[in-house]
């Protein structure tokens, strides 16, 4: 479905672009958790470190999604460029 989404909202390079990054975070989101969490064994468990994370997302997407409404694809393109921009 965001494949789709995406090509909705973006045509030529901006699509290779944005379907690159999207297959990053997808690829990355998996294997970050175990590596954090065998980085230092006083932080946690990966399972807590996968909890932390969909803490955050959701503390950003919830008040988007309230402001734009369930339909808007908006709340989900900030999220995906805010993880981006700062991991």
């Amino acid at each position: 479905m965001s494949r789709t989404i995406a090509a909705d909202l973006y045509h030529g390079k901006e699509l290779t672009k944005f379907l690159a990054l999207l297959m990053l975070v997808n690829g990355a989101a998996p294997v970050l958790p175990p590596m954090l969490g065998g980085y230092k064994q006083g932080v946690g468990s990966a399972t807590s470190l996968i909890g932390v994370m969909q803490y955050f997302i959701g503390s950003i997407a919830t008040p988007l999604v309230g402001l734009m409404g369930e339909g808007s694809i908006i709340p989900y393109v900030i999220v995906v460029y805010f993880f981006y921009l700062f991991f």
